[in-house]
């Protein structure tokens, strides 16, 4: 007998930050996935992307969360997100839920009614800092999970070695890049992307890419590691591309004073977020990545895909990406002079387009759309089809 569509509930915690890769690689991944399955987004924000999921004829649940109100204020708006999860499964009856954040899956965890619970897929996103172990919310996900969803091999490993709960039920399918929009440039679209961004001809322009913030590393990068760079290459300039967030925040006041520095300021230039990243890429000679942790670079992999070759601290899957695909350099986080050096290497035109080069046929096979989409039909229908089958033999008894 042919069964309805796998109806899927899809959990996603957004907050006002514009820049949002994990969100952005759920909705193409919805939108590839529209007509195959019947789609409920219950999030916590409207934004640009929950109009493209209404446009996908996805049924949309918005359960506002301020995560800057008062304690008491965000605990109440907790429990109302836990009331939606209930509705939504009441109302929607999903044969599986996908959850993308684990601020979605403490909400979901605790809004279970009675009865037979769909199967729960996760996709993590980030890992720990070094050393951080996960907290027990990670092991009752552990448990809870049928599936946990890695960006790469290295995710899946570090995972299960701070999880062990976890060992048995990793999934690894790589993020989706838009490799029609991320690409290499032609000449004339260098040229043109370099005029419109304000980057000069004989620029050496080195690109920093996402949230000032500390996971990010742009503070000790520039205070500890940016003089020695801009000595050795007097032609360099840093584009700290991503949101600045509160303004009042230690650590961008921090940043503040670091590139107002002498030694760097005139080297430096702040753009905040900004949406047309590909235009980015296409101007860029080299990304920089000296985050302190990461789970997989979104600036990495869009690089790669656009052809640009990629310096990275050694976060999670930095060397997974970079190393044996030959698309850049990693060095121990906090070896400044260890980058010093990387930097310089890739001031070679010819081995920093080679691994430009690298970087994009890396991307063509692991991030193309086409590939990741079908890999999560195939995990839906594996698992919810699994389900479905469970609920026809209770029904029938």
């Amino acid at each position: 007998m042919a069964h309805s569509p796998i109806r899927i509930l899809f959990g996603a915690y957004q907050t006002r930050h514009l820049s949002n890769g994990g969100m952005e690689s759920a909705t193409r991944i919805f939108e590839g996935l529209r007509d195959r399955f019947d789609w409920m987004l219950l999030t916590t924000r409207e934004m640009p992307r929950t109009q493209r999921w209404r446009k996908g004829k996805a049924k949309v649940a918005i359960t506002p969360f301020d995560e800057e109100g008062s304690k008491w204020a965000r605990r109440f708006a907790g429990l109302r997100w836990n009331a939606a999860f209930a509705r939504a499964e009441k109302s929607f009856r999903p044969g599986l839920v996908h959850l993308n954040d684990i601020q979605s899956y403490q909400a979901y965890a605790f809004a279970h009614l009675p009865g037979s619970k769909p199967p729960l897929v996760f996709t993590l996103r980030d890992t720990t800092p070094p050393g951080q172990p996960y907290s027990p919310i990670w092991s009752k996900l552990a448990r809870d999970a049928e599936r946990i969803v890695v960006l790469s091999e290295e995710m899946g490993a570090e995972l299960t070695r701070k999880l062990p709960a976890a060992t048995g039920k990793i999934e690894v399918i790589n993020s989706i890049v838009d490799l029609q929009n991320f690409a290499p440039p032609s000449d004339e679209e260098r040229v043109s992307a370099r005029r419109r961004l304000g980057i000069g001809e004989h620029e050496f322009a080195i690109g920093c890419i996402g949230a000032i913030r500390e996971k990010k590393g742009q503070l000790a990068f520039v205070r500890d590691a940016l003089p020695s760079i801009l000595a050795d290459h007097p032609d360099a300039k840093l584009h700290f591309v991503g949101d600045a967030g509160d303004r009042t925040d230690p650590y961008w006041i921090e940043f503040e004073r670091a590139i107002a520095d002498p030694a760097v300021r005139n080297a430096v230039e702040v753009h905040g977020h900004q949406d047309d990243m590909a235009l980015w890429f296409k101007a860029l000679d080299l990304v920089l990545i000296a985050a302190n942790h990461e789970g997989l670079a979104r600036a990495m992999i869009e690089g790669m895909a656009s052809g640009v070759a990629v310096v990275s601290t050694d976060v999670c899957s930095a060397r997974e990406m970079l190393e044996p695909t030959g698309a850049g350099i990693v060095v121990e986080r906090g070896d400044w002079p260890a980058l010093r050096g990387a930097v310089s290497r890739m001031r070679d035109d010819e081995f920093r387009a080679g691994c430009g080069r690298k970087g994009r046929e890396t991307a063509q096979r692991l991030f193309d759309e086409t590939i990741v989409v079908d890999r999560f039909a195939k995990l839906y229908e594996e698992i919810g089809g699994r389900h479905a089958a469970k609920e026809d033999r209770r029904a029938q008894r």
